[in-house]
């Protein structure tokens, strides 16, 4: 059972959520070629696990919406790469 779908918007590195999260998807918003965005499930980089980088491009908002959401055990970290002028992610604790 998980609640609503709602949103965060982040500019910087940063814990989306601890625990069990569904995420839907996300926009990347970037502010030169190519800005990048790295998704891991856990609470940090370092000790996360990788879930994949994705690429956006300059003045465009870049949606990245999931078929089914994403279930990510121990929490949702973004590594918020360079040129992102910030990120906005759908997701809901599970």
């Amino acid at each position: 059972m998980y609640s609503a779908f709602g949103f965060t918007q982040i500019k910087s590195d940063q814990i989306v959520n601890e625990g069990h999260t569904l995420l839907a998807g996300f926009i990347i918003e970037a502010s030169a070629d190519p800005g990048d965005v790295s998704l891991y499930e856990g609470l940090d980089a370092s000790s996360g696990r990788y879930f994949g980088k994705f690429k956006g491009l300059t003045n465009d908002s870049k949606p990245i919406i999931f078929p089914v959401p994403v279930y990510f055990d121990r929490g949702l970290f973004v590594d918020v790469g360079s040129n992102v002028t910030g990120v906005t992610l759908i997701w809901a604790p599970a």
